[in-house]
């Protein structure tokens, strides 16, 4: 039972995130830069991760480690990469 509300909790939650990220509060810097799809899933999933890692204990550990690698591809894609030059060299 804890796994299936846990999952419910962990769906609805990542559901509530997007609606506030593009509805309720826009979040223009997350909607606008150039790896927003990449952010947005990394956020989600550690939201549904972490959740889900507090409600079933014998996935927390795994769950959580899931969730921790997620925060370091968050920091990698704001960081970015070397920027395309489109107009010549």
């Amino acid at each position: 039972m804890a796994k299936i509300l846990s999952l419910f909790v962990g769906v609805v939650t990542v559901g509530v995130f997007e609606l506030i990220v593009h509805v309720v509060f826009p979040w223009k810097w997350l909607l606008t830069h150039q790896n927003s799809y990449g952010l947005e899933g990394c956020i989600a999933l550690m939201l549904f991760f972490g959740i889900l890692g507090l409600g079933v204990k014998p996935w927390r550990k795994t769950l959580w480690v899931v969730g921790v690698l997620g925060v370091i591809f968050v920091v990698l894609q704001i960081i970015g990469g070397p920027h395309s030059n489109k107009n010549g060299p």
